[in-house]
């Protein structure tokens, strides 16, 4: 086996290891923290995790099509939402607020 294709596999392997918010820090010490749509991707997913972990019952499937089925639920969930894009916009306007 080649060197590429070993660490390749090593890094599946570390990857399918890691879980949840262990996953999203390995990847945020790991990946070019300047890539800020990167950080920004991974921010957003582990606030939505932990204020609804019931997602984790979610999981990847193997095509887009599938991933469709199985995330519909979220999808919908966030459809909800953008439909009422004012109260982004008027949340996002406010002073933040420190959450603990």
């Amino acid at each position: 086996m080649s060197v590429l294709k070993e660490r390749i596999a090593q890094e599946i392997n570390d990857w399918e290891r890691l879980s949840g918010k262990k996953k999203a820090q390995a990847l945020l010490k790991e990946s070019d923290l300047s890539d800020i749509y990167i950080r920004r991707l991974i921010l957003i997913g582990e606030f939505v995790i932990t204020y609804f972990p019931e997602l984790l019952r979610l999981t990847p499937q193997k095509t887009e099509v599938e991933n469709e089925i199985e995330f519909s639920p979220l999808i919908s969930f966030f459809i909800l939402l953008s439909n009422r894009r004012n109260l982004l916009d008027r949340l996002m306007k406010r002073k933040p607020i420190k959450i603990s």
